[in-house]
């Protein structure tokens, strides 16, 4: 019986439940972090349509400093050889009009 009174007392102790909320505080900071991190990392691999390639060649300094040709073949480059094709093909025809 006397071990049981122990426990009882130690349940209503102050500064043991100040030290589980300190605990249970800390673990919900920990959890709201990684929620955090998890998000940038998924934003951050996502993958890029690859019609976003072209601007992302824009962005760079080469892509500034070269003239009109080297800038074609840069953006040419980033459509790549199927996009580059696809575009001297005639649309296809439309149901719609």
């Amino acid at each position: 019986m006397r071990a049981l009174t122990g426990m009882v007392a130690a349940v209503g102790d102050p500064g043991a439940s100040r030290l589980v909320l300190l605990i249970v505080l800390m673990l919900v900071a920990l959890g709201a972090g990684l929620i955090v991190i998890a998000i940038w990392l998924w934003r951050g691999t996502r993958v890029d349509p690859p019609s976003l390639a072209v601007l992302e060649v824009m962005g760079e300094r080469r892509y500034a400093r070269a003239d009109a040709a080297n800038r074609q073949a840069l953006v040419d480059g980033a459509r790549g050889q199927a996009a580059v094709e696809a575009e001297h093909e005639p649309p296809l025809p439309s149901d719609h009009g």
